[in-house]
C-alpha cells in the first residue's frame, strides 16, 4: 500500500492558540523530503529538542562530550609548543649549512695548485687541481720557485677559508694521485679555477701521463697567456721558466 504523505503546514504560519498554551512552539520546523519531491513533511522543533528537556539525558550526553573536547584541545596545545629563539636560530643555521652535491668548504690553500676542503660527512681532503702546475713553494726537495709565492697568494685570494667550491672528477684520470690527494676540477660558481690559474699567468698547463678531459682547452689558454706575456710569462718575472725565485 502506497504511503500517504501528510499535508505540511506552511513554514511561515503562526502557531495555534492550543500550541501556545501547551508550550509547544512549532513556528520553526525542519522539512524533510518525502518519497515525492513535490511534498514535504514538517518536523516540529519540539520533537528534536525533546530529548534534552530531561536533565538526566542532557547530562549523560553533555558531560562526556565536554570531556572529549577538553582532551582534544589539550593534545593540540601540547603538540604545538612554539620554538624558542635559540631553536629557531639553530634550524636556520642547519638549513644554511646544507651543501649541494659535490660541494665543499675550502679549509686552506696549500700552494698555487693544491687546496684542502672539508665536508661534515667526510672531513678534510687534500685536492690536487687537474691540468695545471704552479711554481713550487712548499716542496722540501725544491727551492721556492719564481712566481710561486704569487701563485699561492692568488689562489688564497680567490679561495679564502669557508669558500664553497664544487669538485668534479675526470673519468680519464685516477681518483687520487700517489700522495693520496684527490684529483679534481675545482669550480667557483661557473669559473673553472684550474683554467683560471693558467689564464692569469700563475701556472702552466700540465699533463700527467695521459691526456685529461680539458687538455686542448687548457693548452689554448696557456698559449693566450704566453703570447700576452701575462704573469710568469713576462720577461720581467720568469719568462715562462721554472727557476728558483730571486
Amino acid at each position: 500500500m502506497m504511503r500517504q504523505n501528510k499535508k505540511a503546514r506552511p513554514v511561515d504560519s503562526h502557531p495555534t492558540r492550543d500550541e501556545v498554551s501547551a508550550g509547544r512552539d512549532q513556528a520553526f520546523v525542519f522539512e524533510e523530503e518525502s518519497a515525492s519531491a513535490d511534498t514535504v513533511i514538517p518536523i516540529p522543533a519540539a520533537k528534536l529538542t525533546g530529548y534534552f528537556s530531561n536533565k538526566k539525558y542532557f547530562l549523560m550526553i553533555a558531560i562526556p562530550l565536554l570531556v572529549f573536547i577538553c582532551s582534544i584541545v589539550a593534545v593540540h596545545t601540547s603538540s604545538h609548543t612554539p620554538f624558542t629563539s635559540e631553536q629557531s636560530a639553530a634550524v636556520i643555521q642547519s638549513q644554511e649549512t646544507v651543501l649541494p652535491e659535490h660541494s665543499y668548504y675550502v679549509t686552506r690553500v696549500v700552494d698555487g695548485d693544491t687546496v684542502v676542503v672539508h665536508s661534515d660527512v667526510g672531513g678534510d681532503h687534500t685536492v690536487r687541481l687537474i691540468g695545471v702546475n704552479t711554481p713550487e713553494t712548499v716542496d722540501p726537495r725544491k727551492p721556492v720557485q719564481c712566481f710561486g709565492k704569487e701563485a699561492s697568494e692568488y689562489l688564497k685570494h680567490m679561495l679564502p677559508a669557508d669558500t664553497v667550491v664544487r669538485l668534479e672528477t675526470d673519468p680519464t684520470q685516477n681518483d687520487v694521485d700517489k700522495y693520496g690527494r684527490w684529483l679534481r676540477y675545482v669550480y667557483l660558481g661557473d669559473v673553472l679555477v684550474d683554467e683560471e690559474i693558467i689564464q692569469e699567468g700563475y701556472g702552466f698547463e700540465y699533463t700527467y701521463k695521459k691526456p685529461y678531459q680539458f687538455q686542448a682547452e687548457f693548452r689554448s689558454t696557456e698559449k693566450y697567456a704566453r703570447e700576452g706575456g701575462i704573469g710568469l710569462w713576462a720577461s720581467a718575472t720568469c719568462a715562462g721558466k721554472l727557476v728558483p725565485a730571486k
